[in-house]
């Protein structure tokens, strides 16, 4: 039971401290910062003395690629078969798959908005260990001290762009017998 108490104080504590950082709250006020400085596919960090800075690399180029093909009405596989001709590789020299796609689009940096917070872990019932749960963009905490130079989309496009995807699934999900967008 000790052990149960100092892990669930230990995981809320880290958790709570991680809120503070992201939200300036806590003990210390302090400005909003990123829980991490990951890597972004397509920039590097750059600090001074107010901001943090999100600033386009050699991988920039391949960004815009993947978002014109994206709103110009391409689905993954589309997109993942152009990288590969072009011998484009993801963040981590791997071939692209949907999953790895899928995240970059969603990710709101590309957008021009950084945000922080936007998943959760949760205990498996039915197996040891936990998942992560993706959480619904009303729960983000977006950070407005991040400055993210030349964004490949707007804010409009990125709504639009989502949009389009989810009538995909939608068309795609209808009876064989029917006209649909993904028909094969």
């Amino acid at each position: 039971m000790g052990k149960d108490v100092s892990v669930y104080a230990a995981r809320t504590g880290s958790r709570r401290g991680l809120h503070d950082r992201v939200c300036g709250t806590g003990n210390k006020k302090l400005s909003p910062r990123p829980a991490n400085h990951r890597a972004v596919y397509g920039y590097n960090w750059d600090w001074d003395a107010d901001h943090e800075k999100l600033i386009p690399n050699s991988d920039y180029p391949n960004v815009e690629l993947i978002f014109k093909l994206a709103l110009s009405g391409n689905g993954y596989d589309k997109i993942t078969s152009a990288l590969a001709k072009k011998g484009i590789t993801s963040l981590r020299g791997s071939k692209w798959n949907d999953g790895v796609l899928s995240a970059l689009l969603h990710n709101s940096v590309y957008a021009g908005r950084f945000a922080a917070l936007k998943t959760t872990t949760i205990r498996n019932s039915d197996k040891p260990g936990f998942k992560v749960k993706r959480l619904p963009e009303t729960e983000w905490k977006f950070i407005p001290n991040v400055i993210i130079e030349q964004h490949p989309i707007t804010w409009e496009q990125r709504t639009q762009l989502f949009e389009a995807i989810q009538k995909r699934v939608n068309l795609s999900k209808r009876h064989a017998n029917y006209d649909y967008l993904l028909r094969a």
